[in-house]
C-alpha cells in the first residue's frame, strides 16, 4: 500500500512539476515584461516631464533677467533724459540772464521759481556768479552764500568741466540726500559768465519713472561711487548701507566701467534673493538697476510645474503597485496578457485584450487597455510635438543649425543658409564650417561660448556676434546653443539676423546726433548778438556731420544788388576771392536767391547744367542750397556739397533745411532787436520831449493860478471893504433896493475869494509838495477825526476806524485827503438816520486799499465823473455849501501818489470811496 501509494503520488505529481514549473516561469516572465513595459512608458515621460520642468526654468530665468535688463535701461535713459533736458534748461535759463543785464535779483528768482514749479523734484535753483557766489535763488537764504567748494562747482570754476552732475550728498540745510545738476553758463568767447545750480530731492523722483512694477519688483539709480541715489519702493537704510558698491562689488563694478551685468544676489536690506540687472548711463558715470525676488519671479512657476510632476509621478508609482499587486493574481489569462503586452510592444495590438477568469484579472486587462490607450495617445502627442518641431524648423522664423566641435556645421534649416548666403549643396560637401564663417575678432568670444557649453552644456544667455557671408558682407545675429550628447561634442544652435534691429540703432544713433547738433547751433545762435560771425564755425560742424566737403552762405547785399559771400570752406582763398560778389540767377545760389526756393543738384558729373558748372570746377558732385528766409523775404542763401557722393538722403537735406532756417531766425531775431531798440530810444526821446512839455505847461499853470488868486484878491477885498463900509456909513440914506444890490455885491465877492482861495488850494497839491515817508494811515485818520471832532459831534456822528496799511505818502497832502472825505460825510448827512462814517483798508498783490464809507444822502454813478472835475456840484449851494474843489484835489493827491480814486454810491444809501495805492518795494 505503501508502495503504491508513493508510485501513485509521484505518477501523479511527476507529469505536473514541469506544468508547474512552466508555469511559474512564464508567470515570472509576464511579470517582468508587465513591470518593464510600465517603467518603459513612464521614464521618458517623467524624463520628459524633468526636461520640461528645467526648460520652463531655464527659459523663465532667461526671460527675467532680460526684463529687468530692458527696464534698467528704460530707467537710465530715463534718468539720463532728465538730466540732459535740464541742463538744456539751465544753458537757456542762463543765457537769458547774461543777456538781459538789466534783470533784478527778484525777476531772477521768479525765473527760477517757474522752473522748479515744472520740475518737482528740484529743491534749490540757484544763478551763481564766476567766483562761487549765490546771486538769485528760490531759498532766500541762500542768496550771498559762498559755494564754491560744493560737489561740482569748483570744476566749473577752473573750467575743468562745463556742466556736472554730483554725487550724492546730504543737504546741509534740510539734511535729507540730494544732488547737484551743474551747468557752467559761458559768452560766445567761452569765458564763464555764471553757472546754473540746481539741487535735486532724490525723494520727490517718482513722478520721472512711470514704471509699475509686481510685488517684489524694485528699480534703483546710483551714482558714480556706487551710492545708492534713489530706488522704488523706497527703503529705509542707513547711509552707510547705500555704499551698494561695497555690499555687492560683483554686481556694481562693471557696470560702472561701462558693462551692463545681471546678477542674482541677496539683498542686505530684506535678506531676499534678488535678480538684479545693471545698466551704465554712459554720459552721467552713473548706473540704473531693475529687480525683482527670485521667489515671486519662479515661485507661481515652479509650483505649477511641480504638481504636475507630482501628478504624473504618484501616476507611475500607482500603476507600478497596481501591476505588482495584479500580477501575484495572474493564474489563466497571464500568458494571453503577455501576448498582448508584446503584441503591443510591437505596434500590433490595436484592439483591447479580452481575458476570463477572476475580477482581479479582469480589472487587469481592463487596466491593462486604458495603459494602452494612454501610451497611444502620448504617442500622437509625441509625434506631434515632433512635428510642431519640424515646422519650426522648417519656418524660416529663426535660422537653426547643428554642429560638431570640430568647426562643422552638420545641417541647417533654409533660413540659416539664407543668412550666411551657402547652399544646401554646399552644406551637404562639408564647405559650410562655422569656425570659418566667424571674423576674427569674434573667435574670443567663441571660445567663452564653447567653455560653458563644454561645462553647462548650455548657453546661459545669447551671444551677439557677426557671421561672414559667403559674398563677403557680414551679417550681424544673436546666437544660443545647447549640447545635444554627454560626451560635449555635437550641438544645436538658434541662430536669429538682427540686421534690421542694427539699421534701427544706428539710425537711432543718427537722430540723436542730429538733434545735439541742432540743439547747439540753436543754443549758440540764440546766445549770439551777431549770428553771422557764428555762421562759418556752426557750418563746418554740420559739414563734418554730414561728411561734406565745402559749404557757402551767401548775404543779399541791398546797396550793390548782389549776393556777397559771407563764410565759405573747401575750397581755396583766391577762389573764394573771385566769387566775393555774385548775381543774382548766376549759379545755384544765384537762382536760389532770386526764386526763393531751394535746389538740389544730384550726380553733377553726369547730370549738364550750367548752373552747376561752378560747383562742378570745384569737383563737387552733390550740391544743396536753401534761402535763408525772412518774413517771407530772401536776405541770402547757405549750401553744402559733398565730392564723395552723388546724392543725399531726405534725412541730410531736413537737417540742412532745420540749420538754415535756424540761422534765418536768428538773424531775423537781431534785425528785431536792433529795431525794437531803435523804437525805444525814438519814443524814449518823444516821452522825454513831452515830459518836459507837460512841465513847463504845468508850472505855468501853477503860477497863473497863483499869480490869479493873488492878483483878483486885492480888489475883491476891496469890493468887499466899501462895500461893507457903504452900508455901514450910508445905509440909512440907501433905500431898499440900493441896499439889496450892495448885500449882492458884497456877497459875490466873498463866494469870488473863496473860488480863489479853492483853486490856489489845488495848485498848491503840485507846487507845495513833499517828500514820501513812510505812513501809519491808522495814526493820521485818528488826528483828521480829532481836527473834525465838532462838526461830527454836532450832528452826532460815529467814526470807527479799522486797521489801515502803511504806506508811503505826503503826509500833509493825505492828511488833507482824509478831512475832505470826513466832511463830505459830514456835511452830506441824512438828518433821519444816525450818521456813521466807517474807514478801513487792506493790501492785495503789493495794492493797499483803503474804503471811507457813510450812510449819508449818496448819489447818482452816472455823476461819477463828474463829482471829481474841479467846481462841479450836485446840490445847490443853498442846500449845501462849497466851491466843489475837494474831490478834485483828493483825486489830484491821489495820482500824484501813483493811485486812483472811485466811489460806489446809491441815493439815499450812502457812498463807499475807494482809493488805491501801489506799495512801495
Amino acid at each position: 500500500m505503501a508502495t503504491l501509494f508513493r508510485r501513485k503520488k509521484s505518477t501523479a505529481n511527476a507529469p505536473d512539476e514541469p506544468n508547474a514549473l512552466a508555469r511559474r516561469g512564464a508567470f515570472y516572465g509576464i511579470q517582468a515584461i508587465l513591470i518593464g513595459l510600465i517603467l518603459l512608458v513612464l521614464l521618458p515621460l517623467l524624463l520628459l516631464q524633468a526636461y520640461f520642468i528645467y526648460d520652463r526654468y531655464r527659459y523663465s530665468k532667461g526671460v527675467q533677467f532680460q526684463s529687468n535688463l530692458e527696464i534698467s535701461r528704460a530707467v537710465g535713459r530715463a534718468f539720463e533724459v532728465f538730466v540732459h533736458n535740464f541742463w538744456n534748461q539751465e544753458l537757456a535759463i542762463g543765457t537769458s540772464f547774461i543777456l538781459r543785464s538789466d534783470l533784478s535779483i527778484k525777476q531772477m528768482n521768479r525765473v527760477l521759481k517757474e522752473t522748479t514749479d515744472a520740475y518737482p523734484m528740484i529743491q534749490n535753483f540757484a544763478w551763481i556768479n564766476p567766483q562761487g557766489r549765490v546771486i538769485a535763488s528760490t531759498l532766500p537764504d541762500a542768496i550771498g552764500r559762498d559755494i564754491s567748494d560744493r560737489p561740482g562747482v569748483q570744476e566749473i570754476i577752473r573750467g575743468q568741466k562745463d556742466r556736472s552732475v554730483s554725487d550724492i550728498f546730504v543737504s546741509t540745510s534740510t539734511q535729507e540726500p540730494v544732488f547737484n545738476i551743474i551747468r557752467a553758463i559761458q559768452d560766445k568767447d567761452g569765458s564763464l559768465r555764471g553757472i546754473m545750480g540746481a539741487s535735486v530731492d532724490v525723494t520727490r523722483l517718482d513722478v520721472l519713472f512711470a514704471f509699475q512694477r509686481s510685488m517684489g519688483g524694485g528699480i534703483s539709480i546710483l551714482d558714480s561711487k556706487g551710492m545708492l541715489v534713489y530706488r522704488y519702493p523706497a527703503i529705509q537704510i542707513p547711509w552707510e548701507e547705500r555704499d551698494w558698491l561695497r555690499l555687492y562689488p560683483s554686481l556694481i563694478t562693471e557696470p560702472l566701467a561701462g558693462k551692463e551685468n545681471v546678477k542674482t544676489l541677496i539683498a542686505a536690506y530684506d535678506e531676499k534673493t534678488w535678480i538684479v540687472a545693471v545698466t551704465p548711463i554712459h554720459s552721467l558715470g552713473w548706473v540704473a538697476s531693475a529687480g525683482r525676488w527670485q521667489d515671486e519671479a519662479f515661485g507661481p512657476i515652479m509650483s505649477a510645474t511641480m504638481k504636475h510632476a507630482s501628478v504624473a509621478l504618484i501616476l507611475a508609482l500607482a500603476s507600478l503597485v497596481a501591476a505588482l499587486t495584479l500580477a501575484r493574481k495572474i493564474v489563466v489569462s497571464v500568458t494571453a496578457i503577455r501576448r498582448h503586452a508584446l503584441a503591443l510592444g510591437r505596434g500590433e495590438a490595436d484592439k483591447p485584450v479580452i481575458v476570463s477568469g477572476p475580477a482581479e484579472m479582469r480589472d487587469l486587462a481592463d487596466s491593462f487597455n486604458r495603459m494602452a490607450g494612454e501610451m497611444r495617445i502620448r504617442e500622437t502627442a509625441l509625434r506631434e510635438s515632433q512635428a510642431r518641431l519640424r515646422r519650426l524648423y522648417e519656418s524660416g522664423l529663426v535660422g537653426v543649425t547643428y554642429w560638431n566641435m570640430d568647426g562643422a556645421i552638420i545641417d541647417a534649416n533654409d533660413r540659416f543658409l539664407e543668412m550666411v548666403g551657402y547652399t544646401r549643396a554646399e552644406l551637404t560637401a562639408g564647405k559650410i564650417r562655422w569656425i570659418d564663417i566667424t571674423p576674427p575678432e569674434y573667435r574670443s568670444l567663441d571660445e567663452q561660448a564653447v567653455a560653458e557649453l563644454t561645462t553647462t552644456g548650455v548657453n546661459s544667455k545669447p551671444l551677439e556676434k557677426e557671421y561672414t557671408r559667403k559674398d563677403g558682407t557680414r551679417v550681424p545675429i544673436i546666437i544660443a546653443g545647447a549640447m545635444l550628447d554627454e560626451k560635449g561634442f555635437d550641438g544645436v544652435a538658434v541662430v536669429l539676423d538682427i540686421t534690421e534691429r542694427k539699421r534701427m540703432e544706428e539710425e537711432l544713433r543718427n537722430a540723436e546726433l542730429h538733434f545735439r547738433l541742432l540743439s547747439d547751433i540753436a543754443g549758440r545762435l540764440l546766445a549770439s548778438e551777431n549770428p553771422q560771425g557764428l555762421v562759418n564755425a556752426l557750418c563746418r560742424k554740420v559739414m563734418e556731420h554730414l561728411d561734406c566737403h565745402a559749404f557757402f552762405n551767401f548775404l543779399v547785399d541791398e546797396g550793390a544788388g548782389k549776393l556777397r559771400l559771407n563764410a565759405y570752406a573747401g575750397i581755396p582763398d583766391e577762389e573764394a576771392r573771385k566769387i566775393q560778389w555774385l548775381d543774382f540767377g548766376v549759379a545755384i545760389c544765384g537762382c536760389v536767391a532770386r526764386d526763393g526756393s531751394r535746389m538740389i543738384a544730384e550726380d553733377i558729373f553726369h547730370t549738364p547744367d550750367t548752373r552747376t558748372a561752378l560747383v562742378k570746377s570745384y569737383g563737387i558732385q552733390a550740391y544743396a542750397c536753401h534761402p535763408l528766409m525772412v518774413q517771407g523775404k530772401v536776405i541770402g542763401t547757405l549750401s553744402f556739397g559733398t565730392k564723395t557722393r552723388t546724392s543725399f538722403t531726405p534725412e541730410d537735406i531736413e537737417l540742412m533745411k532745420t540749420v538754415t532756417d535756424q540761422v534765418a531766425t536768428a538773424m531775423e531775431r537781431v534785425q528785431l532787436i536792433e529795431a525794437l531798440r531803435k523804437s525805444r530810444d525814438e519814443l524814449e526821446l518823444r516821452v522825454r520831449e513831452r515830459t518836459a512839455e507837460l512841465e513847463t505847461k504845468n508850472r505855468d499853470l501853477q503860477e497863473f493860478a497863483f499869480v490869479a488868486s493873488h492878483d483878483l484878491s486885492e480888489p475883491l477885498r476891496k469890493v468887499q471893504t466899501f462895500g461893507s463900509l457903504l452900508e455901514a456909513n450910508s445905509g440909512d440914506r440907501l433905500d431898499e433896493r440900493a441896499r439889496d444890490y450892495v448885500s449882492r455885491m458884497t456877497g459875490a465877492a466873498s463866494r469870488m475869494q473863496e473860488l480863489l482861495d479853492a483853486l490856489l488850494r489845488y495848485s498848491r497839491v503840485e507846487t507845495q509838495a513833499r517828500d514820501f515817508v513812510e505812513l501809519k494811515l491808522e495814526d493820521l485818520v485818528r488826528t483828521v477825526a480829532n481836527d473834525l471832532e465838532v462838526s461830527i459831534t454836532k450832528i452826532g456822528a460815529q467814526v470807527e476806524i479799522g486797521q489801515l496799511p502803511v504806506i508811503k505818502c505826503d503826509p500833509n497832502q493825505w492828511r488833507q485827503l482824509f478831512q475832505n472825505l470826513i466832511a463830505n460825510a459830514v456835511k452830506y448827512h441824512r438828518s433821519e438816520v444816525k450818521t456813521m462814517i466807517r474807514i478801513s483798508g487792506e493790501v492785495q498783490d503789493r495794492t493797499a486799499r483803503v474804503f471811507v464809507e457813510d450812510n449819508g444822502i449818496g448819489f447818482d454813478m452816472k455823476y461819477l465823473d463828474k463829482i471829481f472835475q474841479p467846481f462841479q456840484r450836485l446840490h445847490g449851494r443853498k442846500e449845501y455849501p462849497g466851491t466843489g474843489i475837494g474831490l478834485a484835489i483828493c483825486k489830484k493827491i491821489v495820482e500824484r501818489h501813483g493811485g486812483t480814486i472811485t466811489a460806489e454810491s446809491s441815493p439815499g444809501k450812502g457812498s463807499t470811496f475807494i482809493i488805491e495805492i501801489p506799495q512801495s518795494e
